[in-house]
């Protein structure tokens, strides 16, 4: 009788992870508010574009003009940079 690979799997990694509380934290505090307000305006744009992608008919010229545009530069434009803006400062 084979055993079985899922509780094998699950045996094998219930062990304690040392954990760094000083890492811990500081990867806790990597985004800023600044990040989190920028990924909440990627979202919105991102739900505006796909919203007005699919309304409508397939000719609408919203549809295959503005909100292409609006989905790239939430995709591109936004989105990396909330990502990679500086998060919190450490104080000294």
């Amino acid at each position: 009788m084979r055993p079985n690979s899922c509780i094998l799997f699950h045996s094998f990694l219930n062990f304690p992870i040392p954990r760094d509380e000083k890492k811990t934290r500081d990867m806790q505090d990597f985004f800023g508010k600044k990040n989190w307000l920028g990924l909440l305006l990627g979202a919105v744009l991102l739900a505006i574009g796909f919203y007005l992608l699919g309304r409508g008919p397939a000719d609408n010229k919203i549809a295959l003009n503005v909100a292409p545009f609006i989905l790239i530069f939430a995709f591109a434009v936004v989105l990396p940079v909330s990502i990679l803006m500086g998060g919190k400062k450490e104080e000294k």
